[in-house]
């Protein structure tokens, strides 16, 4: 063999190291395709309100417009998607995005969904990191400050 390559390493570097808050009662959930997820104490029948953190990296750079126009723009295609508020704020002490939005889930009715959007650029990739908390629309009231608060909480992992 000619050459070895590892993970990580300066060429393919480690995912970031993330914590994030959780809200009182609040438990970890294991969720295909994240890398942190927390759901609320289950409700009989009843949706379970949740924050989940994925990452997606891309080869080469990727800017912040690209990663919103792709998590937005398939969301933005749900039935009943109706946008609450949008603005460019920082996310891990970059520059990135918020956007809170309602749509309609076959599955669990109408939901609110708060999004967190960065991206964190390497040498080669690009690590687009999107925090999203979800609560069926009855109990957005009472649950979605504590989802804005955990989302806004998250965090690179120190040392």
């Amino acid at each position: 063999m000619a050459e070895t390559i590892a993970f990580p390493s300066e060429l393919f570097p480690a995912y970031p190291a993330l914590t994030l808050e959780l809200p009182e009662g609040w438990a970890p959930i294991a969720v295909p395709q994240t890398v942190l997820a927390a759901g609320a104490p289950v409700e009989p029948d009843a949706f379970r309100a949740n924050v989940c953190v994925t990452v997606q990296r891309t080869p080469g750079a990727r800017t912040l417009e690209e990663a919103i126009a792709a998590v937005v723009g398939p969301l933005s295609q749900a039935p009943g998607f109706a946008e609450l508020a949008r603005r460019n704020e920082p996310v891990l002490d970059l520059p990135g995005f918020a956007l809170e939005a309602v749509f309609d889930s076959a599955e669990a009715g109408r939901l609110v969904q708060a999004l967190r959007i960065v991206v964190v650029p390497h040498a080669y990739f690009a690590d687009t990191i999107i925090a999203v908390g979800s609560v069926d629309e009855p109990s957005a009231e009472e649950l979605l400050p504590a989802l804005r608060a955990s989302l806004d909480a998250l965090a690179l992992q120190q040392g």
